[in-house]
């Protein structure tokens, strides 16, 4: 056992050790060194999806993880203009980002299909008269919009969009019964 002052002078921790302290015995744990101090000291980068050359798997795999890209602070629209130009900016970011979705989630439609379908969903909503449902649905949209782009979702999760229900063109079944033989809800 070592003493009070080789304690003191000594810097070194070591493993878990047992030591005395007035008749009373605790461990002491092991000091690791802080995960920051081995990292370099810029910052890594984090991956805004542009693959060059890399399969997804292995692009995704050395994504760095950061869940608070793209966050926002939740607010209120004072206005309407101000709640207007929210909406514009939410509908403006989703089609800058609609080629990086096709690439990230591999599908297999062109990306008009993707801008078109981002177009109906915002349309759904074009006629909401009260300005706390309308900060309510930027709130989901950019809540979409952040799950999206971090590779929160899964294919199926973005592929329910382009289900041929959602279609507004989409045929409905005359009656329950035939709707239901047809597999549709």
């Amino acid at each position: 056992m070592k003493t009070k002052n080789e304690m003191k002078e000594s810097k070194d921790p070591g493993p878990i050790s047992q030591r005395e302290n007035g008749g009373r015995n605790f461990l002491k744990q092991e000091r690791r060194p802080s995960l920051s101090a081995s990292l370099p000291s810029s910052p890594l980068p984090v991956c805004h999806c542009r693959v060059s050359g890399l399969g997804l798997q292995t692009h995704l795999s050395k994504m760095t993880i950061n869940p608070t890209y793209l966050a926002q602070r939740t607010r209120s629209s004072v206005n309407w203009t101000d709640a207007r130009a929210r909406v514009l900016k939410s509908y403006r970011e989703w089609l800058r980002a609609s080629p990086e979705i096709q690439t990230m989630y591999s599908l297999n439609m062109p990306v008009s299909a993707i801008r078109t379908k981002v177009r109906q969903e915002f349309e759904k909503h074009r006629y909401v008269k009260q300005l706390g449902a309308v900060d309510v649905l930027l709130f989901q949209s950019h809540a979409e919009f952040q799950e999206t782009l971090n590779y929160w979702k899964q294919l199926s999760h973005v592929m329910k969009y382009f289900r041929p229900e959602e279609d507004p063109g989409a045929r409905l079944p005359p009656n329950f019964i035939s709707g239901f033989l047809e597999g549709r809800n």
